[in-house]
């Protein structure tokens, strides 16, 4: 998957056009499995954004100044090799300075808790964004992380990746 992302990345710049090569490309070498994700193009100069999903949870983008209005970017979509002919949707964003967006894997609210069953996605997102309010940086990620992974959680179930990218 590595390489031909690699490959298609050098040729392809639109997110959509990327993650829709790769699909035609990987359909046949992998068999019975998907690829959730999310591509994201920025430029850092004009701090324009290019997304697009394939079964990836919503991401999430506040601004320093007014923490509490919080935004969700997000185009239903189904993974990479699940359905014949994927088509995605791309998405442009204008980012500011002092905006922040926060991406992270579905692992995080696929923890299995001892007491609370699975923590989903709304109760994610809800501890989230009080996180958000009081916490930024790598004391926000260690946040999150502490309260995936305590003396409560049963079981983890698919891999945790979090980034957390903060224009200034």
């Amino acid at each position: 998957i590595t390489m031909t992302f690699k490959r298609l990345s050098d040729e392809f710049h639109s997110p959509k056009e990327l993650l829709q090569n790769l699909e035609k490309e990987l359909c046949f070498s992998i068999d019975r499995n998907h690829l959730s994700c999310c591509l994201l193009r920025i430029n850092i100069k004009t701090l324009e954004a290019s997304f697009c999903f394939a079964g990836h949870p919503p991401l999430i983008t506040w601004n320093k100044s007014n923490p509490i209005k919080t935004q969700q970017i997000f185009s239903a979509n189904y993974p990479l090799l699940l359905v014949n002919d994927w088509i995605g949707h791309e998405i442009n964003y204008q980012f500011q300075k002092g905006d922040s967006l926060f991406l992270y894997s579905d692992g995080i609210y696929e923890i299995e808790k001892e007491t609370d069953g699975f923590l989903g996605l709304d109760s994610f997102l809800t501890s989230l964004k009080s996180k958000i309010l009081t916490k930024s940086g790598d004391h926000l990620i260690a946040d999150v992380m502490k309260d995936a992974i305590d003396e409560n959680t049963k079981r983890i179930y698919d891999d945790i990746a979090l980034l957390l990218i903060e224009f200034s």
